[in-house]
């Protein structure tokens, strides 16, 4: 008996489902149905909005109206990231949209037609995260904070422009290089590191030469000859040999930094110019913006006097 009424109870929750699912497919079939006679009845109205939503994402689409990003990467040589990081941070709350660019052109040095689409100019830090000296991405979101001095790099800086239209961005970046290598506290690091570079090259000048001339002195005391098959073999101590080439590997790299990198900073990578919206992104969410409002606009309308009794008090 008991079994009986499990069997009837599962019949009878399996008549309910049954029963909501049907009346789910009759309610999503009507809503369908009631929703084609909507847009058949008002077609006319809807296709002007359509039409609307299309003309309004080829503005937003046109390049005069969009937003860009444009990246470039410094290496930064006279001192570390951190301190132009700083400089870049107030160059960048000189512009001042509101005004045409104005004080920021005359800082820059550039002409105000090139800096009036200009929005933002923010730096930001490259990451090193194995701590192996190579770059492995920049931290657009500013999250490294806490470890600051093994994750940030301290020669390399992302900077990255915003504007509103296309301009010429890499007069823009010239124009933030100069101003940086202008910059009195950067230009006194900058000299300083080149007397630095050159002292050391003197320095390892000297070592080499004391090397070289102690191995040539063990070379005579110490060269003897031994014959093999008529032969005279010289052997002789190779106990500088290796210092010397170390030392001028090191005094190389000196000086390949000294003819390369004799500026406050160096450009790494040119300028990569991007929208900061996709084009599917543009069209799609003004299209479908402007027509959901005209299709809400044009329900409103067509049930106003059902929404006024609704709302009668």
């Amino acid at each position: 008996m008991e079994t009986e009424n499990k069997e009837l109870d599962l019949f009878d929750l399996l008549g309910k489902a049954f029963a909501v699912c049907k009346n789910g497919i009759n309610t999503v079939g009507n809503g369908i149905l009631w929703l084609v006679r909507f847009k058949l009845k008002n077609w006319i109205v809807l296709s002007v909005f359509l039409m609307a939503g299309i003309a309004f994402a080829y503005y937003s689409y046109l390049p005069k109206n969009r937003k860009f990003n444009a990246e470039f990467r410094l290496q930064v040589n006279g001192t570390n990231s951190f301190a132009v990081y700083d400089i870049i941070k107030a160059l960048g709350q000189t512009i001042d949209v509101d005004s045409g660019n104005k004080s920021f052109a005359k800082t820059i040095g550039l002409k105000r037609d090139i800096v009036l689409p200009l929005r933002t100019i923010e730096p930001f830090y490259i990451i090193d995260l194995n701590n192996n000296k190579t770059p492995d991405y920049v931290d657009y979101g500013n999250s490294f904070k806490e470890d600051t001095l093994n994750s940030r790099m301290s020669n390399f800086l992302q900077i990255v422009i915003t504007a509103k239209g296309k301009t010429n961005y890499n007069a823009i970046q010239k124009g933030i290089i100069d101003y940086l290598r202008k910059d009195p506290y950067l230009k006194r690091e900058e000299v300083e590191r080149i007397n630095s570079l050159k002292q050391d090259i003197i320095t390892l000048d000297t070592e080499i030469a004391a090397l070289d001339s102690m191995r040539q002195e063990e070379f005579k005391n110490n060269k003897f000859a031994m014959s093999f098959d008529k032969t005279s073999l010289i052997i002789q101590k190779p106990t500088y040999h290796t210092d010397i080439i170390d030392l001028k590997k090191r005094r190389l790299n000196l000086q390949e930094n000294l003819d390369v990198q004799r500026e406050v900073v160096t450009v790494y990578s040119q300028v990569v110019v991007n929208p900061v919206r996709t084009d599917n992104y543009i069209f799609i969410s003004r299209i479908v913006a402007v027509y959901l409002f005209g299709f809400i606009l044009v329900l409103l309308i067509a049930y106003r006097k059902k929404i006024k009794e609704v709302l009668k008090p």
